[in-house]
């Protein structure tokens, strides 16, 4: 059972929580013609608008009822009765999903009643449904206004008691946001493989799966589950929960539906997703399709071929409850080492993972765990590309928003398949991070370089240890590391700065520094570095940040990248080479008198040379 290790810390910074009301409108843009609806000030849908497009790369039907000081003051039901009114009038949907927000919420909205009032007021509008949804932004976040939404439905449009009969070829998925739009694609074939039809809440893949549509643009949603399908929801046969947060979700629909209702945290292991399958066959009388046992056996071996890459690799996370625990069991599955782990909020489901502790926290805390405790993947959203640059990490993007890859949004990581591509993935990214194995000089080639100091080994140091007087030594270099026989650190966030002097004849350690890793501002992180660097003319280091490398270049210092891992030793022999065959050119100008004379007759034969040739 895992600690959850809850921080004192007064802000958030680089946070990796993102609100309620994020959650509760990805959800209702998978019902079908319906628009979401927040009850808030017009910048929370503004935000929200801008959050998706940036994710989807598409369009975003989202309203807002428009507070503004006076009615947050005085109340805002008139708002709600202008905008479900206006809604109902020009764009004729289906649905409209009432959520609230922070602001809302605060004042004290209770939108219930204000439905009920309209629905009076209005009985025009009688043909349209609507659901509202309590999301504020200070609890929880966007997994907890997600499954609010589904909760709602449940509780709203489906009937509290099943009618008579029974839908005997229908299935209900309800789906987490750890689904992407291609995951739920796929969870339909399975469905339709055994013969069955699958109605899943939400369906972003009807609607949110990137496809050109055609006509101008909708005010609703362009696909999704239909409403019709979801008051039927009781009459299924049987029904799937796919994700932790769904919990009270599917306690809600077993207590409204005839057939049983089965649980499942995910379908990124090898043993959750035998059992969706076995429990389909079950269900439908039929035998697993062939094209569905070919794609497990794919798994397998993409198993067997990436294992030598994933072994006891570990993997650090930064992402939602649902999305922590399939990338957890995902990695112990196929040997990889889970941690550390940062989630927006201490929800007590963090407690069943299987690690020794998580961190409800932001990206910062994630930088502050990986000083500590090193890691070879980051799995997170977009905004974690700086801190895997800084630690020269691979990122595997993962949850909300995606918005730097195009196409990461329906990227397919459930099923057989998805966990297929996710090992090739993964094992490919760890290839090209493997350590830089230098080449092999033969000491019996001709022209062998000059002789070479063996690898010092290195006395305990605190702080700083100046091992010779520097300012005889004609190129200085420096070198991240932190075990001084490889450059293996990211320049803001290396441990130890090792400082070499070079000339053509011999190598010497002249100083080591030493720096204590915390988090804090970037300048008091970097400035120390960039004093230590005093004298030196090259650094080299595994990453460092453009606007770093800017700044070494104004003090003279020029940075070079290295592969992680590589030697210094190997490093070292390269300059020295480079210097000694630069000494040598120079000494060959020296012992030729004749160079100017040469030169000057080269300079007047071109001088009379006819320039027509």
């Amino acid at each position: 059972m895992a600690e959850i290790f809850r921080t004192d810390k007064p802000l958030a910074v680089s946070p990796v929580k993102t609100g309620q009301p994020l959650g509760a409108i990805l959800a209702s843009l998978g019902i079908g013609h319906c628009i979401p609806l927040v009850h808030g000030a017009q910048g929370c849908s503004a935000f929200a608008k801008v959050f998706f497009i940036q994710h989807f790369h598409d369009p975003v039907p989202l309203q807002s009822t428009a507070m503004d000081p006076t009615s947050t003051i005085m109340g805002a039901d008139g708002n709600i009765f202008t905008a479900l009114d206006t809604l109902c009038q020009r764009n004729t949907p289906q649905a409209i999903v009432l959520l609230s927000t922070g602001l809302s919420e605060a004042q004290g909205s209770d939108m219930s009643r204000v439905v009920r009032q309209f629905r009076e007021e209005y009985p025009r509008h009688k043909g349209v449904a609507i659901l509202t949804v309590n999301s504020p932004d200070f609890y929880g976040s966007m997994e907890n206004g997600f499954s609010a939404v589904l909760e709602s439905v449940i509780e709203q449009w489906v009937a509290p008691t099943p009618r008579a009969g029974q839908r005997n070829r229908r299935v209900n998925l309800l789906v987490s946001h750890l689904c992407s739009p291609g995951d739920i694609e796929l969870l339909r074939r399975y469905v339709e493989a055994f013969g069955l039809q699958a109605t899943i809440l939400p369906d972003l893949a009807q609607s949110m799966d990137g496809h050109l549509a055609q006509g101008d643009f909708s005010p609703v949603t362009q696909g999704g589950t239909p409403l019709r399908q979801i008051e039927q929801m009781g009459q299924s046969l049987c029904s799937f929960a796919i994700g932790a947060s769904l919990s009270r979700a599917s306690s809600l629909l077993a207590r409204r539906s005839h057939g049983e209702v089965i649980a499942l945290p995910h379908l990124m292991t090898l043993e959750h997703c035998d059992t969706f399958i076995h429990q389909l066959a079950k269900i439908s009388g039929r035998g697993v399709p062939q094209w569905i046992e070919r794609q497990r056996g794919q798994l397998q071996d993409a198993m067997i071929d990436c294992h030598m890459w994933l072994q006891d690799q570990r993997m650090a996370m930064a992402a939602e409850g649902d999305l922590l625990a399939a990338w957890c069991d995902f990695a112990a599955s196929q040997g990889m080492r889970p941690g550390p782990l940062v989630a927006p909020t201490g929800h007590p489901s963090l407690r069943q993972l299987p690690v020794e502790r998580v961190v409800p926290g932001d990206l910062e805390d994630l930088q502050t765990l990986l000083c500590s405790q090193p890691a070879d993947l980051l799995v997170a959203n977009s905004h974690a590309c700086d801190l895997a640059e800084q630690f020269a990490l691979p990122l595997i993007r993962a949850g909300f928003p995606l918005f730097d890859r195009l196409g990461e949004f329906r990227r397919v990581r459930q099923g057989y398949s998805g966990m297929r591509d996710t090992l090739f993935e993964l094992a490919n990214l760890m290839r090209e991070r493997h350590r830089h194995v230098a080449l092999y000089r033969s000491p019996l080639r001709q022209n062998a370089e000059p002789p070479f100091t063996q690898e010092p080994i290195m006395p305990p140091i605190n702080r700083q240890f100046d091992m010779v007087h520097s300012d005889e030594w004609s190129m200085k270099v420096a070198f991240a590391s932190s075990d001084y026989r490889h450059v293996d650190r990211h320049f803001g966030a290396t441990p130890r700065l090792v400082v070499y002097g070079v000339k053509a004849d011999r190598v010497t350690l002249i100083r080591v520094v030493d720096f204590t890793v915390e988090s804090g501002h970037q300048a008091e992180r970097i400035g120390p570095r960039i004093h230590a660097l005093e004298d030196c003319v090259t650094l080299f280091c595994v990453a460092i940040g453009d606007a770093i490398f800017r700044q070494l270049l104004q003090v003279g210092v020029r940075a070079e990248r290295v592969p992680a891992d590589t030697k210094i030793v190997d490093l070292l022999q390269e300059i020295q080479l480079y210097w000694y065959a630069k000494e040598q050119r120079k000494s060959a100008r020296r012992r030729d008198p004749e160079r100017f004379t040469r030169l000057l007759e080269e300079q007047e034969w071109r001088e009379d040379r006819d320039p027509r040739g």
